[in-house]
């Protein structure tokens, strides 16, 4: 991982979209480059050619589900950290998240607070394991 938090957000909502981008720069102390997708295929195609960290993502997009990209994330066995929003709180859709892998779910709407802490334990993630990987060569 270099300098940069590569964070891939995924909404069917551009109005969400928009405020993420706004809002996420202010909300860390780290640097973050973001790339936006309204739907799940341009964003696994996007994850798949690209080296990223973290995905966040509205669970239901339209017709799609993002718990699929949970999944897709899962099984490109690359570490990606998964932060899903939702208003959706039933315990069918938690637990589907919590069994799909997702690291934190952020119920919508959230506060800036959640998506800074969230963004901050992803960060601390990479670099741990960063540092553990360095040590042991």
């Amino acid at each position: 991982m270099d300098d940069k938090l590569k964070l891939v957000l995924v909404d069917d909502q551009e109005d969400i979209l928009e405020t993420l981008e706004i809002k996420i720069p202010d909300l860390c102390d780290f640097d973050i480059e973001m790339f936006t997708f309204t739907n799940l295929q341009d964003a696994t195609d996007f994850i798949f050619e690209n080296p990223i960290e973290a995905v966040i993502t509205d669970i239901h997009l339209g017709e799609e589900l993002g718990i699929d990209i949970f999944e897709y994330c899962s099984y490109l066995n690359k570490g990606i950290q998964v932060i899903a929003l939702s208003g959706d709180t039933s315990k069918e859709t938690l637990e589907k998240c919590f069994n799909a892998g997702v690291e934190y779910f952020l119920n919508k709407p959230f506060q800036d607070e959640q998506i800074q802490e969230a963004l901050s334990k992803v960060r601390n993630h990479f670099q741990y394991w960063n540092k553990v990987i360095k040590d042991s060569m």
